[in-house]
């Protein structure tokens, strides 16, 4: 049974067993942890009379399933227990308690240059690690190009890995285990190493795996690359799962954790009606005139048009995103724009006590969860603090864009932090609320307008270099 902290069910959960290509059960691993190695002598000498060490317990009970062809995102805080849950899924640990079965061939690319000799060629590692990944001499032979071509280290495929940058080391480990052909691959975070290049061509493999059904299992930091590429994902928090579905409402959930306070509120009132885009054709032109009166602090963020009641709300609440409404400069309270517009955000602050630095933020996003931008004041006026906030006080924080954007959805977020502090300290952040439409009124291709121009020239006729100059 999973552990899902109030996420629903996902679908297709009674599946026949023979779909599930991973299985833990009750799985524990519980680390002894020694002072000295004189401890672990001692320990070794006087057997269980008594205990010279302390246990650390990495994972606890955990239960999970895993289908063919899922790419199953992992995030979690450092020390979480990520890495050792897939150490254990790779056989590279023993559980202390509970079982682990996998069904198919797995290639595991965990820390960086494990399993790799730095005395050896990196021809040579390829050999070994084929090999103890179950491939035959004549597999082994069939595939070294392949490997070679993926890694494209050039000349240093003959150097010993000692001579290794640790991208180089990166590029060779993850060329080996895409090219033995596993039916179950794993990646512990290694990516992250690699230049943007290599990341695109990674990431174009993990595709075309997802593609031929082949399962994944991906641990990563970015909540923007669980999003994009997985299907699912899982939040290990202290050693347990404690949200696992679909990945945006996980990567919401994991960020909570970072950075808020994880009173999670999930907004429930809200209006009936869609607040899409195709809403906002009925949009007046006097709703701007309750949002702007000073004696109206009161919450009216979900009456307004684009808001989306999904929206994932955290904060300690010292301040509150009390009201927002969106104009193109000439309607108000509207949620449609044009490519050529430009959009302003207004949002309505409400601050309960006293704060020294606030910050108020914005970011974009795309439905799937990529971040196209985000601002914030502090970044837009030169790095200079907003002025002190008293209790009691009311501020409307204004944010413009250029619509310069294909046509579709796109989803804001907002915030308010304190920033006096070591650290930010959110006041109230209310992730994915808002969703607007953009048509563009050109022909483009891609996320962003970036309003290119092309021009065609006659290299005889033509004098390049002055028309271009």
């Amino acid at each position: 049974m999973r552990d899902t902290a109030g996420l629903p069910e996902r679908a297709g959960d009674l599946l026949m067993s023979s779909e599930v290509v991973v299985e833990l059960t009750n799985l524990t691993k519980t680390y002894q942890i020694y002072a000295s190695p004189r401890d672990r002598l001692k320990q070794i000498i006087f057997g269980s009379s008594r205990k010279y060490y302390s246990e650390f317990t990495a994972l606890r009970s955990v239960n999970l399933q895993v289908e063919k062809g899922e790419c199953l995102g992992i995030l979690g805080r450092n020390g979480a227990g990520k890495s050792t849950l897939l150490q254990l899924i790779a056989s590279i640990l023993e559980p202390t308690s509970g079982s682990v079965a996998v069904r198919g061939r797995i290639s595991a690319l965990l820390e960086l240059g494990t399993g790799f000799n730095l005395e050896f060629t990196g021809r040579e590692n390829v050999r070994i690690n084929a090999s103890i990944l179950g491939l035959s001499e004549a597999e082994i032979d069939s595939k070294m190009q392949s490997i070679i071509d993926f890694a494209d280290i050039g000349d240093f495929i003959d150097k010993p890995l000692k001579v290794y940058s640790s991208g180089m080391i990166l590029r060779l480990g993850f060329a080996v285990a895409i090219n033995v052909d596993p039916d179950i691959m794993i990646v512990d975070e290694a990516i992250s190493v690699g230049d943007a290049a290599f990341q695109t061509k990674c990431f174009r493999k993990f595709n075309e795996f997802k593609e031929a059904g082949k399962t994944i299992l991906f641990v990563s930091h970015s909540t923007e690359q669980v999003v994009r590429h997985c299907n699912r994902a899982i939040l290990l928090e202290a050693g347990a799962i404690v949200a696992d579905g679909e990945p945006l409402e996980v990567a919401n959930r994991y960020l909570n954790i970072l950075f808020g306070s994880e009173s999670i509120e999930r907004i429930a009132a809200a209006p009936e009606e869609d607040s899409g885009a195709e809403a906002a054709d009925n949009a007046g032109t006097d709703g701007h005139e309750q949002f702007f009166a000073v004696s109206d602090v009161s919450e009216r963020f979900n009456t307004r048009r684009g808001y989306l009641k999904s929206e994932y709300r955290w904060g300690n609440r010292s301040a509150s995103i009390v009201d927002f409404i969106l104009s193109d400069g000439s309607r108000w309270d509207v949620c449609n724009f044009n490519s050529d517009d430009t959009v302003h955000v207004f949002i309505k602050v409400k601050f309960e006590k006293e704060i020294a630095a606030p910050v108020f933020g914005l970011t974009i996003k795309t439905p799937d969860g990529i971040t196209l931008a985000g601002v914030n004041s502090l970044s837009c006026n030169g790095k200079s603090k907003f002025k002190n906030v008293s209790a009691g006080e009311t501020v409307i924080c204004e944010f413009s864009f250029k619509a310069a954007l294909v046509s579709g959805y796109y989803i804001l977020s907002l915030g308010v932090v304190d920033f006096s502090g070591e650290k930010p300290v959110p006041l109230d952040r209310r992730y994915d609320s808002v969703q607007i439409y953009i048509t563009n009124v050109c022909t483009r291709e891609g996320l962003v307008d970036l309003d290119a121009s092309c021009r065609i020239h006659d290299m005889i006729k033509d004098n390049v270099y002055a028309a271009s100059s």
